[in-house]
């Protein structure tokens, strides 16, 4: 109980921070979040309710749901700087692969969760069921495509295999086949994110083009050196120097303003609910109690460091967002759904069989 406790917390105080930055770069932005979070939070205490147990016999029926989201994206998706991410549902617009990432977890415990056979034959059958299960999300979402939350799923998916403990057999011939495949990677990036590789390394290349997002983060962390300029007293966020300041690079805005004591305090929550589901993780007697918690341990820090290090310059931009303080109804859905699922098994260590 203790460690729900701590997690709503750190959860609360991270989204009061990041309504707080938005009442001061994009004002008209705080109520349509704030009316995103009272639903979201609506969201998450139905899955809380329902439980894992309850929802695991459904997962199949989520994950074909999804499939046809994404594809609905594709075909009917609202087309904004070169990607069809988004389908637009009255006035509101809803990000399909950010409910992709929950859905994946679950399937991905349900397939493997219970172990590997110890038949090669059905060892190398599972092997090619998972590795379906994330073909078809990932495709889809990489042809809109949306480079970054791609990435979350690979990395969610990496996690639970890896974490599953696979034979050697299996991880040998996936090295193999990942040496192979290593130089054809670059030719199924689209031509914008090879310029972002490219401005990542020198980003005064093209000032104005490909490199802006970089500098002008950059510019934002680097002027609000130990206590920020003040809330409210940023420039690059309030005067539009930098794109995407309330989603992408709303750590750069918050470090402009707040300082290196916001940010610290920023990566210090995040720390507190990634460290609390490893403990819980390794705490747990039971394998799928461990992946859970696991795997909602490595969503949360892998898309949390991608977003802070884009901001910092240390990696090329990707396009995620930063959970619980980006703008975005559905990155708030996303994040309530995820954390409900730990609050769920957190509540209930028997979880018994996933089925």
């Amino acid at each position: 109980m203790k460690s729900l406790v701590l997690i709503l917390l750190a959860s609360s105080m991270l989204l009061g921070l990041g309504l707080m930055m938005l009442l001061s770069i994009a004002p008209e932005k705080v109520l349509p979040q704030a009316l995103f979070a009272v639903f979201s939070l609506l969201a998450g205490w139905v899955v809380f309710k329902l439980g894992i147990k309850n929802l695991l016999p459904f997962v199949w029926i989520a994950y074909i749901g999804i499939l046809v989201l994404l594809i609905l994206t594709l075909i009917y998706g609202k087309a904004a700087k070169g990607s069809s991410r988004w389908i637009k549902v009255g006035s509101f617009q809803f990000q399909a692969s950010e409910l992709a990432k929950p859905i994946l977890l679950l399937a991905s415990i349900k397939l493997i969760g219970s172990g590997w056979p110890i038949s090669s034959k059905k060892q190398i059958g599972l092997l090619v069921k998972y590795g379906l299960v994330l073909f078809f999300p990932f495709s889809l979402i990489i042809a809109q495509p949306d480079l970054g939350s791609a990435l979350v799923l690979m990395a969610i998916a990496a996690w639970i295999f890896m974490a599953t403990s696979p034979p050697k057999g299996l991880l040998i011939g996936l090295g193999v086949a990942g040496l192979i495949c290593l130089p054809l990677s670059k030719f199924g990036l689209k031509d914008y994110q090879l310029l972002r590789l490219q401005s990542f390394i020198n980003p005064y290349s093209d000032p104005l083009g490909s490199g802006y997002h970089v500098i002008q983060s950059t510019i934002a962390v680097g002027s609000g050196e130990i206590f920020g300029r003040g809330l409210g007293f940023g420039t690059q966020g309030k005067l539009r120097f930098l794109p995407e300041r309330q989603t992408d690079f709303i750590f750069a805005n918050l470090v402009e303003e707040l300082g290196l004591a916001g940010g610290v305090t920023v990566i210090g929550l995040y720390s507190i609910i990634v460290g609390i589901c490893f403990w819980e993780a390794v705490k747990s007697r039971k394998p799928t109690e461990r992946l859970i918690f696991s795997g909602i341990g490595v969503w949360l820090f892998f898309q949390t460091s991608v977003n802070i290090a884009m901001n910092l310059g240390i990696v090329p931009v990707t396009g995620v967002t930063l959970p619980l303080l980006s703008y975005g109804g559905s990155s708030l859905l996303s994040s309530a759904i995820t954390l409900a699922l730990a609050f769920s098994a957190m509540n209930n260590r028997e979880l018994g069989s996933w089925g």
